[in-house]
């Protein structure tokens, strides 16, 4: 066993994004079974599949993990593959939910994979900043923005912008290119630090100046009197 499996396995809460899966696996079961069903249950299974991925950032001990050696660039790029796997795996039960339904898989495995990027750039960003398990909130309201557009296309009667029928080149090409954009952002933010450095590191590196050894106090002294 590797070091980045051991560290994996008893890093990530496998447990929620596994729960992810296996309700966008249940879905695609449904849509075998019920293809009517996939005007709902083909958004949910890219909202399921895209929610399992922000789960690879969670980590009680944020503040100790930042401060560590590896916890600046190794531990968040295993943590990036991992949801990388996650998307991918995501992706996948996308394009088996979208085979059975007979709509077009290509759009829907980029679908997944953009929304998938946002999920984890999202986790990655929000780690950084010192949220414990940002997890659980980035599944939430991935599922309720994810939703809003098909309540809202059934009261209207407006087009959904899921691929239930072939997306246009302009809407393919933009949500690939949104797809492109999240990734690189992550990898760089995981390659290059600084770019985004921990709120603790950032606090650490640049100390109050009336405290710091060596400078000057600004702060007038305080005499002491006496009656």
């Amino acid at each position: 066993m590797t070091g980045s499996t051991w560290y994996l396995r008893r890093a990530v809460p496998w447990r929620p994004a596994a729960g992810c899966l296996v309700g966008a696996a249940l879905l695609v079961a449904a849509v075998t079974r019920w293809p009517d069903t996939a005007g709902l249950f083909l958004p949910l299974v890219v909202l399921l599949g895209a929610s399992a991925a922000g789960f690879v950032f969670d980590e009680t001990a944020v503040r100790v993990a930042t401060a560590t050696p590896r916890g600046t660039r190794w531990a968040p790029l295993n943590r990036l593959c991992a949801g990388s796997g996650l998307v991918v795996l995501g992706a996948a039960l996308a394009v088996v939910a979208a085979g059975e339904a007979g709509s077009d898989r290509s759009d829907w495995a980029g679908l997944t994979l953009a929304v998938g990027g946002v999920s984890v750039l999202t986790a990655l960003v929000a780690s950084r900043r010192q949220v414990p398990h940002p997890g659980s909130w980035i599944s939430s309201t991935l599922v309720l923005l994810g939703l809003a557009p098909l309540v809202v296309g059934l009261m209207l009667g407006v087009r959904s912008p899921y691929p239930l029928e072939p997306w246009t080149d302009g809407w393919r090409a933009g949500w690939w290119l949104t797809g492109l954009i999240a990734w690189t952002v992550a990898l760089l933010l995981v390659a290059v630090p600084n770019l985004l450095p921990a709120r603790g590191r950032r606090q650490q590196a640049s100390p109050d100046p009336v405290s710091a050894p060596g400078t000057r106090s600004a702060r007038p002294p305080v005499r002491a009197t006496g009656r």
